[in-house]
Parts: structure tokens; sequence; C-alpha cells
């Protein structure tokens, strides 16, 4: 599919999402809301062990890194939405010196990782994380990364640079780059 002649130069055209059945979709959302995989496990009647197998399949279905992606993936997508992830009651103020330990996270990088990159010490970032998580009420990673991206705190680039470094809200109907990459 030809990209429009008036999208942003930053859209790509994006390899299609598989399709999830029910189950799998479901199981994404949960990820995406951090529930943790022992109390996935336990309301579906099934071994952690399983949940775990689960997930690393429906992380390969949608080609990603790791959960925290495959959280932003289905945000991305369109597949996880505020109605799936609890959000705080305000967006919250992302601070200057937190953006950047943010936007790695998104990225799915470990903390050890993110200082390393960052050249900063793992202590300083999880400390970041954690001041994130708290204003964000996330349980996890992949639930600080799927509220980030629903509060438009994050450009979507950030979560997959596939996507474009515009907030997720610029996406909805109406807005110039919503019908970037689709067929007229």
């Amino acid at each position: 599919m030809p990209l429009s002649a008036s999208c942003p130069p930053t859209v790509r055209e994006l390899p299609p999402l598989p399709r999830l059945d029910p189950a799998a979709l479901r199981l994404l959302r949960q990820v995406a809301a951090g529930v943790p995989a022992p109390e996935i496990a336990q309301g579906l009647g099934v071994s952690p062990v399983t949940v775990a197998g689960r997930i690393t399949a429906l992380r390969r279905d949608l080609e990603a890194r790791n959960r925290i992606h495959a959280a932003c993936l289905g945000v991305l997508h369109g597949l996880v939405t505020g109605d799936h992830v609890p959000l705080p009651v305000r967006r919250p103020r992302v601070r200057d010196g937190d953006r950047c330990f943010l936007d790695a996270a998104l990225g799915g990088a470990s903390a050890a990782r993110i200082a390393l990159q960052l050249g900063r010490t793992k202590n300083t970032v999880d400390s970041a994380l954690a001041r994130l998580r708290d204003d964000f009420t996330a349980r996890d990673r992949a639930q600080l990364a799927a509220a980030a991206l629903l509060t438009d705190s994050v450009d979507c680039a950030a979560a997959d640079r596939r996507f474009p470094a515009l907030p997720l809200s610029a996406f909805t109907a109406g807005h110039p780059a919503a019908d970037c990459g689709r067929q007229p």
C-alpha cells in the first residue's frame, strides 16, 4: 500500500497484525493491565507455567520482544484501550528527567540495559521506574507502558519505531495521520 503524499514522513507502513482468537486477546488485555501470570492462571484454572507458555505464544504472534512490547503493540493497534487498562484519574506529568527512562522502558529494555544506555546506575533507573509506576498507578512495566501511551504521555515511536513520533490521540478519527497507510 503506498502512503499518501499528505502523510507525515515519519509514518511507515506496518506489517498486518495477526488475528488473535478471543482467548489470546483477553490474555493480551490482562498483560497490558498488569495482571500477574499467577493471577491470570488462577482465573483460568490453569497453571502459571501454562499461562507463561500462552504469553510466549502471544508474543510470537505479535512479533513482540517481551510483555511490555506486546502491551504497547496492543495499544498501538487499538486492541487494548482505556476500557481494558486501569488509568490514573489525572494524566501524570512526566518529569523531564524521567522521560528518557519512560521512553527506554516502553522499548522493553531492562533496568540494567537502560542504565548502560543512559550512563546511569541501575538504582537510579529502578527509582525512576518505581516513581513512574506510582505516578501512573501501574502494577508493572507492561501496565506503565500501556497507560503512558493511552494518556498521550509519550509518542508512539517510543514503543515501536515503526510508528510515528506522534501521540496516540493523533490517530483518532478525523486526524490527518489516522488515514495514512490505508488504501482510499
